[in-house]
């Protein structure tokens, strides 16, 4: 997926967390020399096993944005009854 985004053929790739600097060294290199961005998800430079967001650059705010307000506490929802 990482070099698909270094290629342009998709805009965003998601690492896993817990991603080691040894299994992430050469894909991030790749992205960010095709003029792609990596962040953690609060949009501070990557660090080891921590869960590594990868895009196009210029949707980066965007995929972050839309991370945090999915990761956002929902109030619980009101029993109906029933």
């Amino acid at each position: 997926m990482w070099c698909l985004l270094a290629e342009v053929a998709v805009d965003v790739a998601i690492g896993e967390h817990g991603d080691r600097v040894w299994d992430l060294v050469a894909p991030i290199l790749l992205v960010q020399e095709a003029g792609g961005q990596v962040t953690n998800p609060a949009g501070q430079p990557w660090t080891e096993r921590q869960l590594a967001i990868a895009s196009n650059g210029l949707l980066h705010p965007m995929v972050l944005g839309t991370i945090r307000a999915t990761r956002a506490p929902h109030p619980p929802a009101k029993d109906r009854g029933g």
